[in-house]
């Protein structure tokens, strides 16, 4: 498979266009050195690096596209790149110059003033509409004058944007290249559903349930154990009868204990146990400072609330983790935001480090999570990808990969 590192040779003197996923957690109230800290240590910041050394070895004429938040396309003064672009001048050992405003002339014009110790970074880029409705004529315009487009941002190549998708469009597939970040996500992914070591554990949490149904259900065929806690088990609950459909249930809720049946039987007929939790974390209203009480079995009182896996549940899930040769973990098992209901999702964690078999973890909170509590080091690989990682593992195929030249003949082989 060519990627990259087979491409260095063709980017000597070429204006590189670099899309790059810096979203990273901007906490405003951080001095600056708390920030530029926090900043480096987040893997999607070091997982760049190594593409962006890379490509400086061979021309120093770079432009790099990226976004930060979700400004919905108008101007935020607190997600801008400017501290990321600091970090980014730190560890590449180069000056970054931020250009906030290049929508009157083609940035590109903008590298023949740059010296060869200076790259460029484009202000983010859904201040302007045009980033996230794929428009023609903004893409037309970022990449007019570059030669050569690399994708290294795998966290948003479920995107149908200018910078993901329509840019590689304008500059063609023979042009259009993936970095070695997106090339790793795409392999450890892959070989999750291909040849797992088995048995391969699956544990899924978090709030979005129906778009974790499909991965789900791709998983499973897989899988030897999945292993369901924080909102995604409660529709799977109510269609086993441990808890009760409320009056107000609406149509989307609805769907979600339906797509649940289907999954079940999905799971029986393949021969999976899939597990949920024995008890709960409860409490009677959705804030941080609510009284936290511990059920007896699965079922939740009325009146009551799901923040929570309890005790027995963090027990039974890790046992299972513990046989596992391989784990893959998307979404906390409960509301880990808050200290009273995070006790379940750190113990999956810690469960999870302490596997010695492949372990993948992704989505933001469980990344957050992990990098809270300094366990990254012992997890073989961290998505930073949590809605792309879903959408690879639910089509095998993502929008903005089929633009690249290393993904043509890829996915000939899936």
């Amino acid at each position: 498979m060519e990627h990259l590192g087979d491409l260095e040779s063709k980017l000597a003197g070429k204006n590189v266009l670099v899309r790059l996923d810096v979203n990273v957690p901007i906490d405003a109230d951080a001095s600056e050195d708390v920030l530029s800290e926090s900043i480096k240590a987040h893997p999607r910041i070091q997982n760049i690096v190594p593409t962006l050394e890379a490509i400086l070895e061979h021309t120093h004429k770079v432009m790099i596209a990226a976004h930060l938040g979700r400004p919905c396309g108008k101007v935020v003064e607190g997600l801008s790149l400017r501290p990321v672009g600091a970090v980014l001048a730190e560890l590449l050992d180069r000056e970054v110059v931020l250009l906030d405003h290049y929508l009157d002339e083609p940035p590109a014009l903008f590298l023949k003033t740059l010296s060869q110790r200076q790259i460029l970074l484009l202000e983010n880029l859904r201040f302007f509409p045009g980033e996230k409705t794929a428009d023609r004529a903004f893409a037309s315009h970022l990449c007019s004058g570059m030669d050569v487009y690399i994708n290294d941002a795998f966290g948003v190549c479920h995107r149908v944007h200018a910078s993901t998708v329509t840019i590689p469009q304008w500059l063609g597939k023979e042009n259009s290249f993936a970095g070695a970040a997106l090339v790793e996500e795409v392999r450890v992914l892959d070989g999750l559903l291909r040849a797992p070591a088995s048995p391969l554990c699956v544990l899924m949490g978090g709030a979005k349930v129906s778009d974790k149904m499909g991965a789900l259900l791709s998983v499973i065929d897989k899988a030897r154990w999945v292993l369901l806690g924080g909102a995604m088990a409660y529709p799977f609950l109510q269609a086993q009868g441990y808890m009760k459909l409320p009056e107000s249930t609406s149509a989307k809720e609805l769907k979600d204990v339906e797509l649940a049946r289907m999954v079940l039987a999905h799971a029986k007929e393949r021969h999976v146990e899939l597990v949920l939790p024995q008890d709960h974390v409860v409490a009677r209203e959705f804030s941080a400072t609510a009284t936290p009480c511990i059920t007896q079995d699965s079922c939740i009182p009325e009146g009551m609330m799901g923040m929570d896996i309890g005790p027995q549940s963090c027990d039974l899930y890790a046992s299972y983790i513990s046989r596992a040769k391989t784990v893959l973990w998307n979404g906390p098992v409960g509301v880990c935001e808050w200290p009273s209901f995070a006790a379940g999702s750190l113990a999956m964690a810690q469960a999870i480090a302490q596997n010695s078999g492949i372990t993948v973890v992704g989505g933001g909170d469980s990344l957050a999570l992990v990098l809270k509590h300094g366990l990254a080091s012992q997890i073989t690989h961290l998505s930073c990808g949590g809605g792309a990682m879903l959408d690879y593992l639910e089509h095998r195929d993502l929008p903005a990969l089929k633009e690249l030249s290393p993904f043509r003949s890829f996915y000939g082989e899936l």
